[in-house]
């Protein structure tokens, strides 16, 4: 017994950590939005993908008793949820990774919040399911509507970053060095031949296990891995890794070949933000300087717990208490317990 409750115990801090570090991926990517749109002017808000977005209150799930509790002050807060979308051409994509960036200039604090994607949410018209699905049910508005409703939030706005289309950012690059376990092969070789049948392209499987240098489509076949033992946790580390290498990679490129990746990379982005917004985010952010950004998660583990729900897992939690502890973290700057 005791063993087993140490294992458990274990298992739920490398669960943490390989949480961490899908959101430092997550930090790494934006951050370079950022540092390029400065890099390069307001020109370069051109390139990414603005789309018209409801601004309906009722449609977007916003409740009223959330609205009667922002105050005035509260209003110079902006939650913004980012959407890292796993999307091919021809696929409706679904959201791998749900966070909520906050600018608040109230308390200088730059936050990044994750939604645990598995967690059993009331989707509105299509009954309970895993957050994650919220996208492929209704895409933007709806995964907004979802989190409003479920969290109890009046966020109004999303950045989506199409993860699925990396592959040409990677070649842009030159490709990356990544080390394949012999664990990992078999499955990497199966996603390589799908991405090649499904962009009607041919790419070299890899023959064995060690470092090798892949290119875009061998990449992303990498971050879509799932058959081994770390399953899901393994594949979003993977994809962090990713992420990771080619934000090295893009620091060292040097000026000359910056411009080239930027035209590759923001097209990859898209929001409801006008380029004035985005300014005004980019102004307030830097008048709070380069603090650390934080980071929270939730529902909190003793809010929560996993369970098989119609054969597949899901993660179940209490609602009033996370509302509660989610609303001060974001407007009161009141760190969960």
């Amino acid at each position: 017994m005791g063993e087993r409750m140490e294992k458990n115990k274990t298992q739920r801090i490398k669960r943490k950590r390989r949480q961490r570090k899908i959101l430092l991926g997550l930090i790494i990517f934006l951050a370079f939005i950022v540092v390029s749109t400065v890099a390069y002017g307001y020109l370069t808000l051109s390139k990414i993908k603005t789309k018209d977005f409801t601004e309906d209150k009722q449609e977007l799930g916003i409740e009223q008793k959330v609205e009667e509790k922002i105050t005035d002050e509260k209003k110079k807060i902006r939650n913004i949820v980012l959407l890292g979308i796993d999307q091919l051409e021809g696929d409706v994509g679904r959201s791998d990774a749900v966070v909520i960036a906050t600018v608040d200039p109230v308390h200088k604090k730059l936050k990044l919040t994750s939604l645990m994607r598995d967690s059993y949410v009331n989707i509105p018209s299509c009954g309970y399911d895993k957050l994650t699905h919220a996208y492929a049910f209704g895409k933007e508005q709806l995964s907004l509507k979802t989190i409003n409703q479920n969290f109890g939030l009046n966020i109004t706005d999303y950045v989506k970053v199409n993860f699925g289309q990396m592959e040409k950012v990677i070649d842009a690059v030159g490709g990356l060095d990544i080390e394949i376990r012999s664990d990992e092969l078999a499955n990497m070789n199966k996603h390589i031949r799908d991405l090649s049948k499904k962009g009607g392209v041919t790419a070299e499987e890899i023959s064995s296990p060690g470092m090798k240098h892949l290119n875009g489509l061998q990449a992303l076949a990498y971050t879509r891995i799932r058959g081994t033992d770390g399953g899901d946790y393994e594949r979003t580390e993977r994809h962090r890794n990713v992420l990771t290498m080619l934000f090295d990679k893009i620091t060292s490129a040097g000026l000359g070949k910056l411009p080239g990746i930027v035209n590759k990379l923001l097209p990859l982005v898209e929001t409801s933000l006008s380029s004035g917004e985005i300014l005004d985010l980019a102004s307030t952010a830097l008048t709070i300087g380069n603090k650390k950004i934080e980071q929270q998660r939730f529902p909190l583990d003793k809010f929560s717990k996993g369970d098989i729900i119609n054969e597949v897992y899901q993660l179940q939690f209490d609602e009033e208490p996370t509302r509660d502890q989610i609303f001060k973290y974001l407007f009161e700057d009141i760190k969960p317990n």
